[in-house]
C-alpha cells in the first residue's frame, strides 16, 4: 500500500506528473518559436530561451492596477494559478508511458475520461475571461469576451469531433479509444477518410484554443495591445504565459490519443517483453505524434494571417461544425454499412 502511493505521487509530481509537463511547456515554447522563425527564413530563439524567459518574469515586480480592488483583486491575483494549475491537471489525464493491465493509461485515468479533459481545457479558458474582467482595463476586458465569443463558436464543433472519434474507438476512455481506433481501422480501412476529416478539424479547433494566428483575437497586438493579458505582469504574466503552452501541449496529446493512436506504434510493444523498454517506447512514442501535432499548429500559424472576430465565428459556426457533423453521419452510416 505504501508502495503504491508512493509511486503514485512520483507519477504525479515527476512523471508524467507537473515537472515533466513543466518542462515539456518549455520545449513546446522554444519548438513553436524557432519554426515559426525558420518558416520565416529567421534564426529563431537558442534552446535555453523560454526557461531564460520563465525565470525573468518570475524576478520581476508584478504590478497590480490601482483600480483594481475587491473582487477584482481576488481574481487577478488567483486566475493566474488556477489557470496553471487546471492546465497541469488535465495533462495527468494523457495516456502517455504508464502501462497497466497491458493498456497504456494516463495519472489520472477514468471511465469517461475523455469528456473531463474536453470539461477542463473548457474551464481553463473560462479563466481567460475572468482575467480580462479582472484588469478593469477596457482592453483587458474586450480580450477576454472575445475569448468567450471564440469559446461558443469552436467548442461544440470540438465536442462533435470528439464523439466521431469516440465512435470509431467504441469507447469514452482514453485508455481504450487508441486501441479501438487502431483496430477499427485495420478491420475498415475507409474509416481513415473520417477520421482524418475530423483530425484536420480538431486541429483548427486546438489552434483556437490556444489563441494561434488566425484565432489571436483576444489579444491581438495591433487591436487590443495584448488584450486580456495587458495588466500581467511578473509571476503571474509568466503563470499565464506558461499554462498557455502547457494547454497547447495538452491539446496536442489529446488529439493524438483520440485520432493518432496514442502511445501505440508501427512496432508492437509485446516484442520487448520489458516494462521499462515498454515505458521508454510508448512514452517516445507519444511525445514524437504530440510534437508532430504541435508542429502542424505552428505552420497553421505562420501561413495564415488574422481574422476578424465576425468572420471566425460565422466561419466556426457554418464551415467546421457542419462539416464535422456531416463527418459524424458518415461514420455512422459506415458503422451501419458495416453490420
Amino acid at each position: 500500500m505504501a508502495e503504491d502511493f508512493l509511486l503514485f505521487g512520483v507519477e504525479m509530481i515527476v512523471f508524467p506528473g507537473v515537472i515533466f509537463t513543466i518542462l515539456i511547456a518549455l520545449f513546446v515554447d522554444w519548438e513553436d518559436r524557432k519554426l515559426h522563425a525558420q518558416m520565416q527564413n529567421r534564426i529563431g530563439p537558442p534552446f535555453k530561451q523560454p526557461l531564460l524567459d520563465f525565470i525573468k518574469l518570475m524576478a520581476k515586480e508584478s504590478i497590480v492596477p490601482k483600480d483594481v480592488q475587491g473582487m477584482e483583486r481576488v481574481a487577478y491575483t488567483f486566475a493566474p494559478l488556477v489557470g496553471f494549475s487546471i492546465a497541469l491537471t488535465a495533462a495527468l489525464f494523457l495516456p502517455m508511458g504508464i502501462v497497466e493491465d497491458g493498456a497504456v493509461v494516463g495519472v489520472l485515468s477514468s471511465e469517461g475520461d475523455v469528456l473531463f479533459l474536453f470539461f477542463l481545457l473548457a474551464l481553463a479558458g473560462l479563466f481567460i475571461f475572468i482575467a480580462g474582467w479582472a484588469t478593469t482595463n477596457p482592453l483587458g476586458m474586450a480580450g477576454g469576451t472575445r475569448y468567450l465569443l471564440l469559446m461558443t463558436a469552436f467548442e461544440v464543433p470540438f465536442l462533435v469531433t470528439i464523439f466521431g472519434a469516440s465512435l470509431i474507438g467504441d469507447s469514452l476512455s482514453l485508455r481504450q479509444i487508441p486501441e479501438g481506433v487502431i483496430q477499427a481501422v485495420k478491420d475498415d480501412f475507409i474509416l481513415v477518410v473520417p477520421l482524418a476529416v475530423l483530425f484536420g478539424l480538431a486541429c483548427i479547433v486546438v489552434a483556437a484554443e490556444s489563441e494561434l494566428v488566425p484565432f489571436d483575437q483576444p489579444h491581438a497586438e495591433t487591436e487590443l495591445v495584448s488584450g486580456w493579458q495587458i495588466e500581467y505582469t511578473g509571476w503571474r504574466l509568466a503563470y499565464f504565459r506558461y499554462a498557455w503552452r502547457v494547454k497547447e501541449f495538452v491539446g496536442a496529446g489529446f488529439l493524438t490519443a483520440i485520432f493518432l493512436g496514442g502511445a501505440h506504434g508501427p512496432i508492437p510493444s509485446s516484442i520487448f517483453e520489458d516494462w521499462a523498454i515498454d515505458f521508454v517506447f510508448f512514452t517516445v512514442n507519444f511525445l514524437i505524434k504530440a510534437l508532430l501535432v504541435v508542429l502542424v499548429l505552428t505552420y497553421i500559424r505562420t501561413v495564415l494571417c488574422r481574422m476578424r472576430i465576425d468572420q471566425v465565428l460565422s466561419w466556426f459556426w457554418k464551415w467546421v461544425l457542419g462539416l464535422s457533423m456531416i463527418t459524424v453521419i458518415a461514420i455512422i452510416g459506415i458503422e451501419i454499412w458495416v453490420l
